[in-house]
C-alpha cells in the first residue's frame, strides 16, 4: 500500500529530555513521579501476579488492582520483588499493571498508587542500570496524559481485549533505539525516537509520519507523503541532521508509471544511507521484469539507481526487513521467500510444507537475528505453530514451536535474546503465558506463590 493515500504536513520539532531530574516540579503531595531508580537491571523476565484475572492482551487484568505484585527474574534465575526508589534512595510504593520489553536497551511500564488508581504514570526503563525516565509533562501533571504526552499512547487500554500491547507499532534499530508513533494508530502520527543523549534517556520528536514510515541505519527517516501545494504530492526524506528532501518516486508508484511501477520504500543494513524499492518494469501493458532500485541523496537531490534485476517476478508492496537489516520481499509465484542481504547477494528459499511463512498474511515477530512467523487465526490448520527463519544462514524451521493442544495461540512477543513470550488461551477464558528460550525449551507460567500470573514479558 502506498503512502499517498494519506497526506500529512511534516515537520521537525525539538527534543524532549525525560528523567526525574529535569528540574520540572511535580504537583504538591505527589510521590509517584519522584521515583527515579528500580532494581530492574540484570533482568531476564518480569511478571505481574494478581488474585484474579480476565482477558488481557499485554497488560495485567485484575478485578482487584491493589492485589497486583511486580516481580523480576534475574540473570541468576532468582525471583525477587521489583522495588522503586527516589533520588535519595527512599522506597516509593507503586502498583504496576503494565510492563513491556521495547528493545535491547529499553522497556516501558505503567504505574499508579493505591490512593489514586485512576492517575497513571508511564516510565521508560533503561535496562542497563534500572534507571527510570519519564516526560516533563508527566512530572508536572503527576500523571501521563493520553492526548498530549509523548508517552501518552502507553496509557491507552484499547477498545476491546487487546490491552496496551504496542509491539506491533514499535520499531527498533540495531543500536536498540526505539521508534514509535503517538496518536493515529492506523494513519500514523507523531514519530518519537527513544535514545541516549549526554548520559540521559531522551525522546526526540522527529515529526509527523504516515503508518508506513521507515528509517535506515544512518538515522534518516522516510516519513511519508507531503503536499507542497497545488496538488504536488511528494515523498519526504528526513535526514538525521534535520534536512528534508522530497522525491516523487515514493508516491503513487513513482513518476514513470506505468512504464515503471515503483514499490514501497524499505532500508537495508548493507547501505546505511539509502532506501530501496522493488519496481515492476513494463513494455506497454506487458510485464518485463522486477528490479531493485536504490535511492541516495546526492548534491541535494534524491537519485534513483537500478542495482539488481530479479530472476523471478517479485511483489512491489511492503517488504519485511529483519532486525539485522536483511530484506524479505514476497515472490509473486511459487512458495518461496526472497532474501536480500545486499544488491549482489540475493537468494531464494523454498518454503517448507506446513510453515507459517506460506500464509500470505502471517504476522512477523523479529529478534536481533531471526524472523518468527505466526498467525492466531484458529481457522488455519497450523494456527498454533510458530515458524522461524534465519536470514543470515538462509535456513527455515517450519515447526520451531507448537503450542500444546490444550492451549490456543493468541500472540507472540520476542526479546532480543530470542526468548519468545507467547500469550495463549486456555479453556476459552484464562490467559496463560508460555515462554520459550533460545534453545527451544518451554515453560508455562500460570501462577506464582499461589497467585495467578496476569502478565509476563521477557527482557
Amino acid at each position: 500500500m502506498k503512502t499517498a493515500r494519506y497526506v500529512f504536513i511534516l515537520f521537525i520539532l525539538g527534543i524532549v529530555i525525560i528523567g526525574c531530574d529535569t528540574g520540572t516540579s511535580p504537583k504538591p503531595g505527589s510521590t509517584l513521579v519522584t521515583i527515579s531508580q528500580s532494581n530492574l537491571s540484570g533482568t531476564k523476565a518480569v511478571f505481574i501476579t494478581g488474585s484474579s484475572g480476565g482477558r488481557g492482551f499485554g497488560r495485567a487484568s485484575s478485578d482487584d488492582y491493589e492485589s497486583l505484585k511486580f516481580y523480576k527474574v534475574g540473570v541468576d534465575d532468582q525471583t525477587q520483588t521489583v522495588n522503586f526508589t527516589d533520588n535519595e534512595g527512599v522506597t516509593v510504593p507503586a502498583v504496576t499493571d503494565y510492563v513491556q520489553n521495547l528493545s535491547s536497551k529499553y522497556a516501558v511500564m505503567r504505574v499508579y498508587t493505591e490512593e489514586a488508581p485512576w492517575q497513571k504514570c508511564v516510565f521508560i526503563i533503561r535496562k542497563a542500570d534500572g534507571k527510570l525516565f519519564t516526560t516533563p509533562d508527566t512530572l508536572a501533571n503527576s500523571g501521563t496524559d493520553f492526548g498530549s504526552d509523548p508517552l501518552g499512547k502507553f496509557t491507552w487500554d484499547g477498545g476491546g481485549n487487546e490491552g496496551i500491547d504496542y509491539t506491533r507499532h514499535i520499531k527498533t534499530n540495531a543500536a536498540g533505539d526505539v521508534y514509535y508513533t503517538g496518536g493515529g494508530y492506523t494513519l500514523g502520527g507523531t514519530l518519537y525516537r527513544i535514545h541516549e543523549k549526554n548520559g540521559s534517556t531522551t525522546i526526540t520528536t522527529v515529526g509527523n509520519v504516515t503508518e508506513y514510515y521507515q528509517f535506515n541505519n544512518a538515522g534518516d527517516v522516510y516519513a511519508g507523503a507531503v503536499d507542497g501545494g497545488g496538488g504536488n504530492v511528494t515523498g519526504l526524506w528526513i535526514k538525521a541532521d534535520g534536512r528534508r528532501f522530497t522525491t516523487p518516486w515514493f508516491v503513487n508508484e513513482g513518476p514513470e508509471t506505468p512504464a515503471v511501477t515503483a514499490g514501497s520504500p524499505f532500508a537495508l543494513a548493507c547501505s546505511p544511507d539509502s532506501f530501496f524499492t522493488i519496481d515492476q518494469m513494463y513494455d506497454g501493458f506487458v510485464w518485463k521484469k522486477s528490479v531493485l532500485s536504490e535511492y541516495r541523496v546526492q548534491d541535494g537531490d534524491v537519485v534513483r539507481t537500478v542495482v539488481h534485476e530479479f530472476s523471478k517476478r517479485m511483489s512491489h508492496f511492503s517488504v519485511l526487513v529483519s532486525s539485522a537489516g536483511i530484506g524479505l520481499p514476497a515472490v509473486d509465484t511459487g512458495n518461496e521467500i526472497c532474501i536480500i542481504k545486499a544488491p549482489d547477494d540475493i537468494t531464494y528459499h523454498t518454503i517448507s510444507a506446513g510453515s507459517q511463512f506460506i500464509n500470505g498474511d502471517f504476522i512477523a515477530a523479529l529478534s536481533d537475528r531471526y524472523v518468527y512467523a505466526f498467525n492466531p487465526n484458529i481457522l488455519l490448520t497450523n494456527h498454533n505453530r510458530i515458524s522461524r527463519l534465519d536470514p543470515e544462514t538462509k535456513t527455515e524451521t517450519a515447526d520451531y514451536y507448537t503450542v500444546p493442544p490444550s492451549y490456543t495461540l493468541e500472540w507472540v512477543w520476542v526479546s532480543h535474546g530470542d526468548v519468545l513470550t507467547i500469550l495463549a488461551g486456555k479453556d476459552g477464558s484464562e490467559t496463560i503465558y508460555i515462554e520459550v528460550d533460545a534453545a527451544g525449551n518451554e515453560s508455562i507460567y500460570d501462577n506464582y506463590g499461589g497467585e495467578k500470573v496476569v502478565h509476563r514479558s521477557a527482557f
